[in-house]
């Protein structure tokens, strides 16, 4: 079946380009004296090593501004597919709505963790003295005010590239081979898209039948949930509609998350059926989709 493009023939979009720009302050600071007292205990030259000291050692309150961000770049990463230009991905017009709305979520826990912080700081101040010992500097820290403007967050939107896009004052077969190349950089990036929602899919499978497929083997109750956000996020996320993901998609979503992980326990024959429904469905997604990782591993 032919894909289906991105920008239809009418000019409408079926997707859009997205990037997420987290800043944090990382708290942390080459340590020239450290270093070189560690080098010389160890008869080493000095650009054996460099010792990176955290100015905000155990502070939970900084670690969890961190985590909101790591959170963050996660969900964005499993709502959107990728996409050429680097800090670019691609979002359909479908998951435009429940990505912004998780997105804002995810916003509001980074934000109050980087209010939490701002708020303790001048406590942590004071406590991280007796954490670095010797190796604390009091120039080192930045006053409240401008540590809080090393926390940023945007999200900005762009429209996918397109050939019609293409108003420059040059000759004609300049113009067109431009636009050839705009076309062809687009059709690659889509492609490379759509592998990574059959990556997402097949991968997902692929784990359930090895920890199904081993009785040996314990396994948690995300083996099911996770299953679920995969099949939920790539019915939104085929941006060329393609059917045979489409129809993957849907099997999975009957055969494979009808029962929750207790009952897949404590049922070993339901387990065992369930193991080989997937085990069907890798070999179903072969004829047409060809991993893009031989071996998927089990952790």
């Amino acid at each position: 079946m032919t894909p289906v493009p991105i920008i239809t023939d009418t000019g409408k979009a079926r997707a859009m380009l997205v990037r997420l720009s987290i800043s944090t302050w990382t708290a942390r600071k080459f340590d020239r004296k450290a270093t070189d007292k560690v080098n010389d205990a160890n008869d080493a030259v000095r650009e054996a090593g460099r010792y990176n000291k955290h100015l905000l050692a155990n502070a939970k309150a900084h670690a969890d501004i961190m985590k909101a961000s790591g959170a963050a770049r996660a969900t964005h990463y499993d709502q959107t597919l990728p996409w050429a230009d680097e800090g670019w991905r691609l979002l359909p017009t479908a998951n435009y709505f429940n990505y912004m709305d998780v997105m804002r979520k995810e916003r509001r826990a980074f934000d109050a963790a980087v209010e939490t912080f701002i708020d303790q700081y001048p406590t942590l101040l004071e406590e991280v003295r007796e954490k670095l010992g010797d190796m604390y500097r009091r120039e080192e820290y930045p006053n409240a005010y401008r540590v809080r403007r090393r926390f940023s967050w945007d999200i900005e939107i762009s429209p996918v590239p397109s050939a019609g896009d293409i108003r420059v004052n040059l000759p004609d077969d300049e113009r067109d081979a431009i636009a050839e190349a705009v076309t062809i950089r687009v059709q690659r990036a889509t492609e490379t898209a759509m592998q990574d929602a059959w990556d997402r899919l097949y991968h997902a499978v692929a784990h359930m039948q090895d920890r199904l497929g081993n009785k040996e083997t314990v396994f948690r109750n995300t083996l099911v949930s996770n299953m679920r956000d995969v099949v939920d996020v790539l019915a939104r996320l085929n941006v060329t509609e393609n059917e045979d993901l489409e129809a993957m998609r849907r099997r999975v979503d009957e055969e494979l998350t009808a029962f929750d992980a207790e009952s897949l326990r404590d049922d070993e024959t339901l387990r065992s059926a369930t193991a080989d429904k997937a085990k069907a469905i890798l070999d179903a997604m072969a004829s047409f989709y060809a991993p893009a990782v031989e071996e998927v591993s089990a952790a």
